[in-house]
């Protein structure tokens, strides 16, 4: 520029903060033109680090002018338990910017220990008292209203306490 002022830019970062495991959220990035004159933008972006992570689109001209910002779309698509991180990059003529991408994939994980259950001979108007089931969740979110499917001749009476829950109770994560 005619004012002796190098060209400036800048691209924001992107949390995506906690997304449900096979859910996808888009967010834009803001890339703005800090500096006095026209920057140039090389379009496509490109995200680095993580599969998760997809360009969906930009509003970015090939020339930014002063004091302008466009946006950068970004799509997390989440996947099982594991938080990804990437980098959002965009070449300009102020140099390629860098932004932080970074996502939690939200997903219970639960088990049933045991998965089946033998009272062996149980006569016509007798009951056998007590099977202990464990509900339990690896995953990293909890899950409430947990439904017990009704059985003719079953007959729920007790949970424990702490990680264990009632129908219609918590299980907690890791719990």
């Amino acid at each position: 520029t005619g004012s002796g002022q190098a060209a400036s830019a800048s691209l924001s970062p992107i949390a995506f903060g906690a997304v449900t495991s096979g859910q996808s959220l888009s967010m834009s990035a803001t890339l703005a033109n800090t500096g006095v004159g026209p920057v140039a933008v090389t379009l496509p972006a490109v995200v680095e680090g993580s599969d998760a992570f997809v360009v969906e689109g930009s509003t970015c001209p090939t020339v930014l002018a002063a004091g302008i910002s466009c946006t950068v779309t970004v799509k997390y698509t989440a996947s099982g338990t594991a938080a990804a991180n990437g980098m959002l990059k965009v070449a300009t003529s102020a140099g390629e910017l860098s932004a932080a991408l970074s996502g939690q994939s939200q997903q219970a994980l639960l088990s049933v220990s045991p998965t089946s259950i033998d009272f062996g001979d149980v006569q016509v108007g007798q009951s056998k008292t007590s099977a202990d089931i464990t509900v339990s969740n690896s995953g990293n979110v909890s899950v409430t209203g947990l439904a017990l499917p009704s059985a003719t001749g079953i007959t729920v009476t007790s949970a424990s306490s702490g990680t264990s829950c009632t129908a219609g109770g918590t299980v907690a994560a890791g719990g």
